[in-house]
């Protein structure tokens, strides 16, 4: 009955938190529209998200407002053009990436660069533009807003040859092929007793470690589930290794009850584990002790999703130090928790994953649902 009450009570808390953030009032959007093009006097509506410049009677360009997917959630910027298709200035009006990456982003002035650039020009990152090492996916989304934006806007110019956009692409490759194998190589590693299936899963981790955490420092997040939480569904074609991570954690947890990638997949509890295994992790927490702290651990995760969602910015609360240790970017309290956790970690085995990853609180909740319905289909 009291485990009864606290799903109750964790739902209700998530709902009252989604309604409270769709009630936010929305970004204002005329200073970041006088940002992107600062000459002009005054800014008139002539349709959809396109405002037209004005100085005295004279037209001195057209502003698009574009949004774009990018690693949170939808990054909006103001693009604006002048009648020769040259674009004149890019203002991000509102973002959902994590701080330390945007400021990363923003330090080098990505917006800045394609000042000056034309619609005619490819626009794309990778091609004729180089993004920011570490923060592609909020680059991409820069680039792509920019591009189709200021395309947009110029189709209202009669004399300007505006290209088509190209038609999406799968973005299947590399980094989306390792995923896979690391999930199916994780799921097999824990469907095998004895030495094979041991030395299976530390070649997972070990794999996990160098690709997930180090090459493409993509890891699953707290932000990852708040942004589906706020019906963020970002396209599966531009954004398919992000859905494999999900699905990939989730599909085998609720059928089965394993989590692989907590257990053989995760990077950073390839790093605890490691760690565990020099120091040789011999503490031992008290019951009650190690309740509490689960207490405690569910607060937090619980917090921040809540946090999340009044805020609508799934980047703004997801506390994880995976970006300190593998990208070297965060806050100085990010940085300060990592080192507490990787010295913890010489002698308590894993414990971020125990008692501060927002996935493995989530894994929890998950498990106390599905044993739910379990007891349903006995009943």
């Amino acid at each position: 009955m009291k485990k009864r009450g606290l799903v109750f009570l964790v739902l209700l808390v998530i709902m009252a938190a989604w309604i409270a953030g769709a009630f936010r009032t929305r970004t204002a959007r005329d200073p970041f529209i006088r940002q992107a093009m600062p000459d002009a006097e005054i800014f008139l509506s002539i349709g959809n998200r396109i405002f037209e410049a004005r100085t005295g009677s004279r037209r001195t360009g057209l502003v698009r407002i574009q949004s774009a997917d990018g690693y949170g959630g939808p990054l909006t910027l103001a693009v604006s053009i002048d009648s020769l298709g040259t674009i004149r200035g890019a203002a991000v009006i509102d973002h959902k990436e994590s701080s330390a990456y945007f400021r990363k982003v923003m330090s080098r002035n990505l917006p800045g660069q394609l000042k000056g650039r034309s619609v005619t020009d490819s626009l794309r990152l990778g091609v004729d533009i180089q993004g920011v090492t570490g923060a592609t996916r909020t680059s991409r989304a820069i680039v792509t807003a920019v591009r189709i934006g200021s395309r947009a806007a110029a189709r209202k110019y009669p004399g300007l040859d505006v290209p088509a956009e190209r038609r999406a692409s799968i973005r299947f490759g590399w980094p989306e092929t390792v995923l896979i194998s690391l999930f199916i190589l994780g799921f097999t590693a824990g469907s095998i007793k004895g030495r094979t299936g041991r030395a299976l899963r530390g070649i997972s981790l070990l794999a996990g470690l160098i690709f997930i955490g180090f090459i493409y420092t993509i890891p699953l997040t707290l932000s990852h589930f708040t942004g589906l939480m706020m019906g963020y569904l970002p396209r599966w074609q531009d954004h398919l290794y992000v859905y494999i991570l999900i699905v990939g954690m989730l599909m085998p947890l609720l059928i089965t009850g394993r989590n692989v990638y907590c257990a053989s997949v995760c990077p950073f509890g390839a790093v605890q584990e490691g760690l565990a295994f020099m120091g040789g992790a011999s503490g031992k927490i008290r019951p009650k002790t190690r309740n509490r702290l689960r207490g405690l651990h569910d607060l937090l995760v619980l917090t921040a999703i809540a946090a999340a969602l009044v805020l609508r910015h799934p980047g703004a609360t997801s506390y994880e130090v995976y970006g300190s240790l593998f990208d070297f970017t965060g806050s100085v309290v990010q940085f300060a928790v990592l080192g507490a956790v990787l010295i913890l970690s010489l002698f308590f085995f894993r414990p971020w994953c125990r008692f501060l990853c927002p996935v493995r609180a989530l894994e929890r909740y998950m498990r106390r649902l599905r044993s739910k319905e379990r007891q349903k289909g006995v009943e």
